[in-house]
């Protein structure tokens, strides 16, 4: 770093000099801290809405399990018999929707809101277990 002092004529001129760096220090960490704000808004920003988004996308798509599961774990609460059916269904339940969001969460897509579409795989199993549940309900509720 050059030295103000050497290259100035008078105190003075010397004492702009330094005044003058000084100035442009403090300017350029404005401009950086400005910088960084900006940066670390637009990151909060952008980490706010794909939550946002995640959380809309992932309830669409166990949305129907979970109320499944409340009613099969009311079915359970109110019977006097055996609960084993009901005890493998909440299992199959729980492991299913563990499945759905692992998928979501570990998929390179990112659909909107009302855009979720199941793997035909997944389908199959979620069609099965709401069948299932639907019987173990209906045959219980007669």
């Amino acid at each position: 770093m050059e030295d103000v002092f050497d290259l100035s004529g008078t105190d003075k001129e010397a004492e702009i000099e330094v005044a003058n760096q000084e100035w442009l220090k403090q300017m350029r960490n404005v401009v950086t801290c400005g910088e960084r704000e900006a940066i670390s808004d637009a990151f909060d920003s952008r980490s706010s809405d794909i939550f946002d988004r995640g959380l809309d996308v992932g309830f669409e798509a166990v949305r129907d399990l979970a109320v499944l599961k409340g009613r099969v774990l009311y079915y359970k609460s109110l019977q006097n018999t055996d609960g084993s059916l009901a005890d493998q269904l909440l299992t199959d339940l729980d492991s299913l929707m563990s499945e759905i969001i692992k998928t979501f969460a570990s998929s390179r897509d990112r659909p909107a809101v009302g855009e979720v579409v199941l793997s035909s795989d997944l389908s199959n199993k979620v069609a099965n277990i709401k069948e299932q549940a639907n019987k173990l309900l209906v045959v219980r509720k007669e």
